[in-house]
């Protein structure tokens, strides 16, 4: 009796963590998993930073799910002479990104 009592406080608590949030995977764009069955979903500005961002991901697949407005990045990124060169692009010289991205017809 008391190692079901036991098994069920634990059960608890993990329903509790897990409704919470606590115990939640993490998530990576709009969605999706990076596979070609199931590509991250790019759907907003904040979704295309991230890809930019994340290294690691550059090998992985891609699809644009909506338009997306970059106008809000033209001053990001200042090239330390008063100018800005805007939204960082996916893949640099020395790390390439050899994912696949399909825009969906999207801009």
């Amino acid at each position: 009796m008391k190692t079901m009592t036991k098994l069920s406080l634990m059960l608890l608590i993990m329903v509790l963590a897990m409704s919470t949030g606590l115990m939640a995977l993490p998530t990576f764009y709009s969605g999706g998993s990076g596979t070609s069955g199931d590509p991250y979903r790019i759907a907003n500005l904040t979704d295309l930073e991230d890809l930019s961002t994340t290294t690691n991901h550059w090998g992985k697949y891609f699809i644009q799910t909506a338009d997306i407005n970059a106008a809000a990045t033209s001053t990001w990124n200042s090239n330390g002479a008063g100018g800005y060169y805007g939204f960082s692009s996916i893949g640099t010289q020395a790390i390439k990104f050899t994912g696949t991205y399909d825009g969906d017809g999207h801009t």
